[in-house]
């Protein structure tokens, strides 16, 4: 080597998965944690350090209880909710409200209806309600109309709440009421008997995800029965192997599926195109993670610098949920990499829930992540 002459090293930019086990990457190529790659114009790259994230809250620095399972910016009230277990706090975790839910340890889905921040909880069978006007009551949606029982996930489409349940069906709240619910508003998601996952929205349309297919509902303005009706020009025969792998980042979904003769594999939704965006390596270790060694998979995802980025988290459930390996997909350049959070006791990046505000002109992340490795 000339004495003073730079040289270029190459960079391994993308995670080659080598050897796994329990869920954990013991063998990789690219040892990079916390990096983001991108190109120079001139098709060099050059790596950088991946975006901060800011803690809404640490629970365990307060409460006893640490399994965070959500949390909300209420544009309506100019306030954050937080869901900890069993009780909903405004603010942080001294703003308690007068009541509380079903204890629990799955994530928790929030939706604003008209005046209401409405939060929908799938491992309790419960809906529950917080009205502008009464900011600090929470009440529990009582209708015996109320969807049951409950896939994850929702929508919210011209006023209305759309919820489904395991049965794959369809069912909406009155307009701005999502106290209300008629029996009879209900459209079946039908393509293929596989059941409800999860609902979401993509492009002011709505799209049922099952464990084999997914199908796009829009709002047609029926006057009577539901004002869904289906798409029959567009639907996949691909669907997400649990609802805890959807991620819905920047008007694009992510999630774990399968097709019918191909591995687990990470897809993603755009503008009603789905491609898989996983490579060979990874499809290996969630095959393995998920079904032999049985695995849970939790994933989040937020934007940054024009860039989606998609998190996937491994995790055991003993007494309480523990992290194993973060994974991160960049959509910029599609690829794979490593990160953990490197903070006290926090090993891996097990971001539960997030969401943008805006805050003084510039928009900001709050996340709401796991405090330690003991739980949610």
């Amino acid at each position: 080597m000339q004495k003073g002459k730079p040289v270029d090293i190459p960079l391994t930019v993308d995670l080659h998965i080598t050897e796994f086990a329990g869920g954990s990457v013991t063998r990789k190529e690219s040892g990079c944690i916390n990096v983001v790659f991108d190109q120079f114009n001139d098709g060099k790259w050059y790596a950088t350090q991946r975006p901060g994230i800011n803690q809404l809250e640490d629970a365990s620095e307060t409460v006893s209880d640490d399994r965070g399972r959500g949390c909300y910016y209420w544009d309506a009230v100019g306030a954050k909710y937080i869901v900890n277990n069993d009780t909903v706090y405004k603010a942080d975790y001294t703003g308690d409200l007068a009541a509380t839910i079903s204890a629990g340890t799955e994530k928790v889905f929030m939706y604003e209806v008209g005046d209401y921040l409405v939060i929908i909880d799938q491992e309790n069978d419960e809906g529950w309600y917080i009205a502008s006007g009464a900011d600090t009551t929470l009440l529990e949606i009582l209708d015996a109309d109320f969807p049951s029982p409950l896939a994850r996930g929702g929508a919210v489409l011209n006023g209305k709440l759309y919820l489904m349940n395991t049965a794959g069906e369809i069912l909406e709240s009155d307009i701005e009421d999502p106290t209300a619910w008629n029996p009879l508003n209900f459209k079946t998601a039908e393509v293929e008997p596989d059941g409800g996952v999860m609902l979401a929205k993509h492009h002011e349309h709505i799209v049922a995800i099952g464990n084999r297919t997914l199908e796009f509902f829009y709002d047609a303005g029926n006057p009577t029965g539901s004002t869904l009706n289906v798409r029959t020009d567009i639907s996949y025969d691909v669907g997400a192997i649990k609802a805890d792998t959807v991620a819905y980042i920047n008007n694009r979904l992510y999630f774990v599926g399968q097709d019918k003769t191909g591995p687990v594999a990470v897809y993603m939704l755009d503008n009603f195109n789905l491609s898989k965006v996983s490579s060979e390596t990874v499809d290996s270790f969630l095959t393995s993670a998920v079904v032999a060694d049985n695995i849970g998979l939790l994933a989040s995802g937020f934007v940054s610098g024009g860039r989606d980025f998609y998190l996937l988290t491994t995790f055991n459930v003993i007494t309480d949920i523990k992290p194993v390996e973060s994974l991160v997909y960049v959509s910029t350049r599609g690829w794979w990499g490593h990160w953990d959070l490197q903070l006290p006791d926090v090993d891996y990046c097990p971001i539960v829930d997030w969401m943008p505000r805006y805050y003084e002109g510039r928009r900001r992340h709050i996340v709401k992540r796991r405090p330690d490795n003991r739980g949610r």
